[in-house]
């Protein structure tokens, strides 16, 4: 899969010379999971007209142990989540619906998220002899889901070139039949912290810095 997030990346940014002289394309990178986990996502778009953009995002999440900031028992430790995710999107500016590209603007977007994920924890075994797994305490998970997001923020352009964008990522996901530990709190790469009730959510920050090419 790490592949076909490669070759998506590498599609949507060629093209003839006739489309890059219409399109406008930027890149930039979402600073929001060195705070809650160790991950790196690139974010792109393309656009025709200032209100209007194609995006994609790719990604990968190592080893994060977050879990949100409220804790929940249920006897896993050491658990962490990793994978790689692509993010193809829409997303519409609502201040430039008449060509312009102000210095401020707010976005509303949704997206495709594919995840692919491999989570490893530990059980906590307090007796052995009465632990219902007593012969293997490693527990190991994966597996490739898809799902979708709504998203919103604002944009701020700090530069001719350079603009900030800061938001909200709302997904919403399959239910996995693989958690490890309660799935309560889980992390999903791409998706983010994810809350498990009748339905998979999660939410996820938008800090992002980005550079019109």
């Amino acid at each position: 899969m790490k592949g076909l997030f490669l070759l998506i990346l590498i599609l949507f940014f060629s093209g003839l010379d006739e489309v890059q002289a219409q399109w406008r394309k930027s890149v930039g990178v979402n600073i929001v999971f060195p705070l809650t986990a160790p991950a790196l996502e690139l974010a792109s778009e393309l656009t025709a007209h200032p209100a209007y953009a194609l995006t994609l995002n790719v990604g990968y999440t190592h080893r994060a142990s977050f879990q949100g900031f409220s804790k929940v028992y249920d006897g896993i430790y050491d658990r962490k989540s990793s994978g790689a995710f692509v993010k193809l999107g829409i997303r519409s500016y609502l201040f430039s619906f008449a060509n312009n590209r102000p210095a401020f603007n707010l976005f509303i977007g949704a997206q495709v998220i594919g995840s692919h994920y491999s989570q490893t924890g530990t059980l906590e075994i307090i007796d052995p002899g009465f632990s219902p797994f007593p012969q293997n305490p490693y527990l190991k998970a994966k597996g490739v889901i898809w799902g979708g997001a709504f998203t919103g923020g604002l944009t701020i352009r700090l530069a001719k070139r350079i603009a900030f964008d800061g938001g909200i990522q709302y997904g919403l996901q399959p239910t996995r039949d693989d958690y490890i530990g309660k799935r309560v709190f889980n992390y999903q790469p791409g998706f983010g912290l994810s809350r498990s009730g009748k339905q998979v959510t999660s939410i996820q920050g938008i800090v992002t810095v980005k550079y019109q090419l």
